[in-house]
């Protein structure tokens, strides 16, 4: 049982981890709980007491101040957190963070539109750089086939049948609604599906310096497709996830919250969250 409670520190940790604050929401806290009992069986129950008064009384322990207390029941018992809650929990209401309400988002990436124009010409085997083959555009390549600039809203066919370029469903921009977000977070895919088309062509993502991009991101509802994919600067999209996971988010009456821990609303609650981009890079 004494492992099994010094284990609570350690889960809380991991949770806090992501901005290191001290804090954490009444559903982070009811996680690891929830994280504690399924990994201690002798636990019959974990309950958190979020917030209680100051002078309650929790399992024989007086509430001095503002407390996450965790009473666990095989032989009761409180265990105090070393982490402050938050004043209320950070949830937001019914009726915020909806499709016709969502929740104003600043993006980590450009608008869509503005994503890089790309150059090529004809199937080749070999690396042929994006700023020479910018310079061949109008004029045949070494295999016949006349360079051409694709740009990221504009559906083209290649010389080998491939149709790239966002669909209007992926447009994004100032005002684009975006969600529905992933209760448990999504790996992404990798640009692979896109960088191994324009492989075909000479276009290797090291030696450019771009790489495929979901530009609806998907963790945020985007969809591993051609038609959601182009290439955008490497350093812009690999630090873009971590950075919108991290964003603020304002709740309607003035609190803060981060994408993150809506996340852990959205697996407590099943609520599906919407946002709306309110500024691109």
């Amino acid at each position: 049982m004494a492992v099994g409670l010094a284990q609570i520190d350690l889960e809380e940790a991991k949770v806090d981890a992501k901005d290191n604050d001290g804090k954490l929401t009444r559903a982070q806290a009811t996680q690891v709980a929830a994280t504690i009992k399924r990994n201690n069986p002798i636990f019959t129950k974990i309950l958190v007491h979020y917030n209680p008064q100051t002078g309650s009384n929790v399992a024989g322990h007086v509430v001095s101040k503002p407390e996450i207390v965790y009473e666990w029941f095989a032989s009761n018992g409180p265990i105090v957190s070393r982490r402050a809650p938050y004043t209320d929990a950070l949830e937001p209401a019914a009726d915020e963070g909806t499709k016709t309400n969502p929740f104003p988002l600043d993006w980590a990436k450009p608008a869509s539109a503005t994503y890089p124009k790309i150059f090529l010409g004809g199937t080749r085997t070999d690396y042929k750089s994006q700023n020479d083959l910018s310079q061949m555009v109008g004029k045949m390549d070494e295999s016949g086939v006349i360079v051409k600039q694709y740009a990221p809203h504009t559906r083209a066919v290649l010389p080998g049948g491939e149709t790239i370029g966002l669909t209007a469903n992926y447009y994004l921009d100032v005002g684009t609604i975006i969600g529905p977000l992933a209760a448990d977070g999504v790996k992404s895919a990798g640009g692979h599906l896109i960088n191994d088309v324009l492989r075909k062509y000479g276009f290797r993502p090291d030696k450019d310096r771009l790489d495929g991009d979901h530009v609806h991101e998907m963790q945020l509802g985007g969809q591993n497709v051609l038609e959601n994919l182009w290439p955008l600067d490497k350093s812009t999209n690999r630090g873009s996830g971590s950075t919108i996971d991290k964003a603020d988010v304002r709740l309607r009456d003035g609190r803060v919250i981060k994408v993150y821990q809506l996340r852990q609303f959205v697996k407590t609650s099943g609520r599906n969250i919407f946002f709306s981009i309110r500024s691109v890079t």
